[in-house]
């Protein structure tokens, strides 16, 4: 159909929600939000050597667990903007497994008194990349000078990044009871 736009609702994930979901499958309605704590350069990627990879490391906006974006070819290009303290939001993604190899046993010296013979698994590993196509969106607020911050967001097919500038609100619009609009709403900005 012409003309009209179809809008999508995503629903926001923790940690611990991606934990539990199918991997190696598109999420396209659920959405990831971090903080990011990390970031490794944009590089050749360690398993295909025609392509490249970003990587952001940062801290569930709910949970403050750890939580791992790896951005591929045109999404490392775009998303290597990203810089410590930014709050990312990833609309549509992938959740992959870590694959997991013990290169040595522990001794039961090494275990705790009273502990069963074999070391429990490690807790669960994942990555989250983007899905293919046109299903994901990168949304990213940054900090600007005087308190305002600045929306960035990303998407395919051109991947050129849309900014715009949020004022800082000095005053709260009045509503009943002498309470403003900002009271009661928190943000992860």
């Amino acid at each position: 159909m012409h003309g009209i736009t179809t809008m999508v609702s995503h629903r926001l994930v923790t940690a611990r929600d991606l934990a539990s979901l199918p991997r190696n499958a598109p999420h396209r309605n659920l959405e990831a939000q971090i903080v990011v704590q990390h970031t490794i350069p944009t590089r050749q990627c360690e398993f295909d050597e025609d392509s490249t990879v970003f990587t952001v490391r940062g801290t569930d906006v709910v949970s403050k667990q750890s939580i791992r974006y790896y951005f591929y070819n045109e999404w490392a290009t775009a998303a290597s903007f990203l810089g410590i303290g930014d709050v990312v939001t990833l609309k549509g993604f992938v959740v992959i497994d870590v694959p997991y190899f013990r290169h040595e046993e522990a001794s039961p010296d090494d275990l705790p008194s009273g502990a069963p013979d074999a070391l429990p698994p490690p807790p669960p590993q994942y990555f989250l990349t983007p899905c293919r196509g046109n299903a994901t969106s990168l949304a990213v607020a940054q900090p600007a000078e005087q308190g305002d911050t600045i929306e960035v967001t990303v998407a395919p097919p051109s991947f050129e990044p849309t900014a715009r500038v949020i004022k800082r609100r000095t005053e709260g619009v009045s509503l009943a009871a002498g309470k403003t609009l900002d009271d009661g709403i928190s943000r992860a900005v």
